[in-house]
């Protein structure tokens, strides 16, 4: 199964405001080089969609985007070396990504059992505050800061748990402030590679779609194991998104000459 129409128009038009761009550019084919609309920005931030490659530079960095289009879109947008490289960005650095972009709705959820044996799988009360913290110690703080760190049972946002012999053993979380909520998900370490992340994170999003909303999911493009939790639940991949720090001037020849208008990057 594939996503509904009515998905994907309204994850185009997400994603055209949050790009700067029409929502044609995203379904054709070829680059679309829009400016940022944020004037301190310094990144390059690119979408690759099929076909179509959507790139929102700095202001003073546009046409020499544009420029490079040819390169970019002979691009896959999985490969940063290759990305730098289209760009004449060789000095620059990757500072997200490159992340795999996918969503679900109800013709692509996969079911899933909320209770299974000694398994449970529900939302987080306030009483779960203790349970939630014992798994926050257990795993990698950098890990749980990036995923689930700013959510919390006390909340407005969607929270669930999947418990093994009472005891919490994974969980996954969402905002609902917009039409598309972004979910992350952590498992205890020593219960991983046992579904408990796939089965938390359908939880979650079959609460979104009740509440009218379209689950999203990304993931580092090397994390197979991440990657494989998204397909197995049902997300379908969006597009690769990613966003490059210049780090300097492009062309300069180490001396401060300019080459190109990146001068601001």
């Amino acid at each position: 199964m594939s996503l509904r129409p009515e998905t994907r128009e309204t994850l185009d038009g997400y994603w055209a405001d949050w790009l700067g761009c029409e929502p044609a550019a995203l379904s054709g084919s070829g680059v679309t080089v829009v400016a940022s609309r944020w004037p301190s920005e310094r990144r390059v931030r690119c979408l690759f969609r099929g076909d179509a490659t959507v790139a929102v530079a700095p202001e003073t960095g546009v046409e020499a985007v544009r420029a490079r289009a040819d390169a970019l879109a002979d691009v896959d947008g999985r490969d940063p070396a290759g990305l730098r490289s289209a760009l004449a960005l060789d000095g620059g650095r990757v500072t997200l990504g490159p992340q795999f972009v996918g969503y679900l709705d109800e013709a692509t959820l996969a079911g899933q059992r909320a209770g299974d044996g000694e398994f449970e799988t529900r939302p987080l009360e306030r009483r779960d505050a203790r349970a939630l913290s014992r798994l926050r110690v257990a795993c990698p703080h950098e890990e749980w800061a990036e995923r689930v760190g700013g959510f919390d049972v006390d909340g407005h946002e969607v929270i669930h748990g999947r418990f093994a012999d009472g005891r919490l053993v994974a969980v996954a979380a969402a905002g609902a402030d917009d039409a598309v909520a972004g979910i992350g998900v952590v498992t205890h370490p020593d219960h991983r590679g046992r579904g408990h992340g796939r089965t938390v994170v359908a939880s979650v999003s079959r609460e979104l779609l009740a509440r009218g909303l379209v689950p999203e999911y990304r993931a580092h493009e090397t994390w197979t194991g991440s990657l494989a939790l998204a397909r197995g639940v049902g997300f379908e991949r969006y597009g690769t998104y990613v966003a490059l720090d210049p780090g300097r001037t492009v062309g300069t020849d180490g001396e401060g000459e300019t080459g190109t208008p990146y001068t601001t990057i």
